[in-house]
Formats: structure tokens, sequence, C-alpha cells
């Protein structure tokens, strides 16, 4: 008696754990998919020579890595064309390990992998009790290519993606300060944070009543909220200069900021793997990251979207206007307002760009596709449920498929020649 009471005591915990139990295994999916072999290649490779050599050069006190008229050693280049955040959270664990190419990657590791929790978290915030859904965030983006070769590099956009995400969680849940702290250090990792303003605006629309009788105080409340989101995110932003500051003074941090905006307005290179931003939800031009060939045998990485997380993606976005529109839903509005406010820009900017850029959209991106599947699955029962295994099994298998090519393994040289972002290239 006393031991079937224990057992169903135990049954009843692990099925009221068992979204917590599922999300911790997607978890460790994502993170052992995205550290095996993390040290290989054994050397500085794409943009690791700037990124990488910068957070380096951070943990030895090297302060002509902080402006931009020192010259660096040969075929390396120190990154003053970005804020400091994201390569200081690079060197946290160069100065603890040592340097090495497992040491520079370590940071991107760990946030790239905590960016699938934080999906699962930003699903809940925005349409509470719906685990199935937030599940699927999760599990989706643990399988998504762009995601995992961004997290194997020694650059800084994973970091910004999942700095994005957790101001997005806490705005959404109305702590404008903690908001505020990640926004400020996603904008000290790279500008594209400051497109978190507009969300922020409009959030404060939605959330406040405007009739007429508490129009004026809720006004009020809005200007303090956009004041201390802004100001915070100010004071972490000069905050992240400290060694530039107590080193070169004001002067030359003010003279920083003015050569990092010449810098990314009047910026006239090229790549060959360059590419528009509207050819990223299409998945259609990958950066080839890395490759090594001999012996019948070639080892490549590319930086690239699994095809049908994008593809079924694009979709899905689609959709979830329509169901915006339909609904009149705020929430599917904020949505659709981050995962735009990410792309739609670099549609327009003449600047050189690369599929990567997109990384701070995926997130939405499949959120949007969750939204869906959890949609079909909720209002069309058994139809809608084998479609959502289907797509997750699709997606899993073209995960399988492609995984070689974003994380070097080597493979017979004809095989590799099989995949179609390599003719692509060609």
């Amino acid at each position: 008696m006393l031991y079937n009471s224990l057992m169903q005591a135990i049954f009843a915990i692990v099925k009221a754990r068992k979204y917590t139990a599922l999300l911790l295994l997607v978890l460790l999916f994502s993170f052992v998919t995205k550290a095996w072999r993390i040290n290989q290649p054994d050397e500085y490779y794409f943009d690791e020579i700037y990124y990488g050599f910068t957070a380096e050069q951070y943990t030895k006190a090297n302060m002509d890595a902080w402006v931009f008229d020192t010259t660096a050693p040969k075929g390396f280049a120190y990154t003053w064309d970005h804020p400091p955040t994201g390569k200081l959270l690079m060197s946290v664990p160069i100065k603890i390990i040592g340097v090495s190419s497992l040491s520079r990657r370590v940071a991107p590791l760990l946030f790239g992998t905590f960016l699938t929790v934080l999906v699962y978290y930003f699903y809940l915030a925005l349409f509470p009790g719906q685990r199935i859904g937030a599940l699927l965030s999760a599990l989706i983006i643990s399988l998504d290519g762009l995601v995992l070769s961004m997290s194997r590099i020694a650059l800084v956009d994973v970091i910004l993606t999942t700095l994005v995400l957790c101001s997005a969680v806490f705005m959404w849940r109305g702590k404008i300060i903690l908001s505020a702290i990640f926004f400020g250090l996603a904008v000290s990792t790279k500008w594209t944070g400051l497109y978190l303003l507009p969300v922020m605006f409009l959030h404060q629309l939605m959330v406040f009543d405007w009739r007429k009788s508490k129009a004026v105080l809720n006004l009020k409340n809005m200007l303090m909220n956009v004041t201390k989101f802004i100001s915070i995110g100010i004071i972490i932003y000069i905050l992240s200069y400290t060694p530039l500051l107590l080193h070169f003074g004001w002067e030359k941090f003010v003279d920083l900021q003015k050569q990092m905006y010449w810098y990314h307005t009047g910026l006239k290179a090229t790549h060959p793997f360059q590419s528009k931003a509207y050819m990223w939800p299409l998945d259609i031009k990958p950066v080839w990251l890395w490759v090594k060939s001999g012996f019948g045998v070639v080892q490549s990485i590319y930086a690239v979207g699994n095809p049908l997380v994008f593809w079924g993606g694009a979709i899905c976005v689609v959709a979830v206007c329509v169901e915006a529109v339909r609904t009149k839903s705020k929430k599917l509005l904020f949505l659709l307002a981050y995962y735009f406010i990410f792309w739609l820009p670099w549609v327009f900017s003449p600047r050189l760009m690369f599929i990567y850029h997109y990384l701070p959209s995926v997130p939405f991106l499949v959120v949007c596709t969750a939204v869906i599947l959890e949609k079909l699955i909720t209002t069309c029962k058994r139809w809608g449920a084998t479609v959502a295994v289907c797509y997750i099994l699709v997606v899993a298998v073209t995960f399988a498929y492609m995984y070689p090519c974003w994380t070097g393994m080597p493979i017979e040289k004809t095989t590799g020649d099989n995949y179609l972002w390599q003719k692509v290239l060609k």
C-alpha cells in the first residue's frame, strides 16, 4: 500500500514536471551538438582574427585593442568598430582557461545554448500556460544551423541575439529596469541593439489605458519608463568602455564613437559571400566560414540556416500576420514587431551584409512557427498534431544531414559535393 502510494506520488511529480524534463533534454541536445569538437579547427577562422583576437588582447590588458588608431600584428585586426561588451564577455573564459581555440569560443557556446531556454520562456511570457508551443520553440531553435554555426565561432552575433531576447522577455513581463539593463548590454555589443527602442515604445503604447480619464497619468508613466529605459542603456554603454575612459579619457571615447559611425555609414567593401537582406528568409546565400581538404576528404563550415526552419518559418510569419489582423492580438503584434525590426532595416542598408546579420530575428521566426504549430494542434486535434510531428521530424532529418557542413566534420569529398549550399558557391 505504501509502495503504491509512493509510486503514484512519483508519477504525479513526473507528469507535472514533464515539460521541464523535456526542456532539459532539448537543452542537453543543444549543448552537445554545439559543443562537440568546438575546438576544431584549432586555428583562427573567418572573423575570429578580429573578434576572438581582440577578446584575447583584452585579457592581456593591451589598450591598443580599444582604439582605432593603433596597428595590430600582421594577419589580425582590433575590432574597435563595434562596442566592447560582447568581446568582454568572450574574454572571461579566455582569462580563466588561457588563450586557445576552445576558450575564445566558450562564451558564444554558452549564450547559444542558453538561447534554447530563453526562447521557451519568451513563448511562455507571451502565451502563459501554452507549454507545447514553448517546447516546440526550444526544439526548433536547437535544430537550426545558423544558430549552431554562430555558437561555435568567436564572434559576438549569438551573444547579441541572446541579450536582445533577454530584454524582450523582461519587457513583456513589465520589468522595465531589467529589460533596460539587457538593452544596454545589447547596444554595447553591437549598435543593432538600438532596434529594441521602437519596440519599447510600441510596448508602452500597448500596455497603458489611453481612455481620456487616464491618458494624462499614463502618458507620464510611459515617459518615465522610456526615460528609465534609455538612461540605463546609456549608462551601461558608457560603463562598458571603462578601461578606455580610465586610460585615454573622455575625448578619445567621443572620437571613437565618431569613427565607428563613419566606418559603418561609409563602408564600401565587398565580399564573395555577402548577401542582400531579402535573401535571408529564403536561406539562399551562406557564408563559407572555413574549408580544408586533402586525401579525398573535405571539411567545411557554413553559416547558413536549416532550410526547413527558415522556409517553414517564413510561411508561419505570414500566417501570424494574418492571425494578428484577424484577432487584433497585441501579443502577436509584439512578436511580429521584434521579428521585422531586426530584419527589415537591413533591406534598405547599402553596406556589406551577411546572412548572420539575420540572427537576431531567428528566435522570433521560430516562435512564429511554434505559434502556428500549437494552433494546429489545439484546433485540428489529430490532423494538426500529425502535421506538427511530421514537420519536426523533417527538420530533425535535415539537421542531421546538414550537421557536417555546420561543424567542419571530415567527410568524403564526393559526399561533400552533394550539399546544395556548396554547389551554390561554385
